[in-house]
């Protein structure tokens, strides 16, 4: 019970879901898995469905794109308390970026289906 309440306020604090009620946060975080990533990992590659919303709670994580001619262009490096991978799901496309852990990090992945 005591990682689901940490789970419901990171997940409060948010953007996306601030205001939400808390037996809305309490759905959320019953559909949240915590993903633990080594440097280097990748979480999702450029091209592959997407499966849910991610909030990243510690350490840093790179949006990269692989360019025509091969080489990787990084768009965007992401740090703590930041969601991303939201208009994609909503979008119910594939996702447009490779996203890899930078760093050693904790990722919580809400379900696309616990989403909607």
């Amino acid at each position: 019970m005591r990682r689901a309440i940490r789970t419901e306020a990171f997940l409060a604090n948010l953007p996306l879901f601030a205001g939400l009620h808390p037996e809305e946060l309490a759905r959320l975080a019953a559909g949240t898995r915590r993903l633990r990533l080594r440097r280097g990992a990748t979480l999702f590659g450029q091209g592959e469905p997407s499966t849910g919303i991610h909030a990243l709670v510690h350490g840093r994580i790179a949006l990269s794109t692989r360019q025509p001619n091969g080489k990787e262009r990084v768009s965007a490096i992401l740090c703590a308390g930041r969601s991303f991978a939201e208009a994609i799901v909503f979008l119910e496309k594939p996702y447009i970026v490779s996203a890899t852990a930078l760093t050693d990090a904790l990722v919580l992945h809400v379900a696309k289906e616990t989403v909607f």
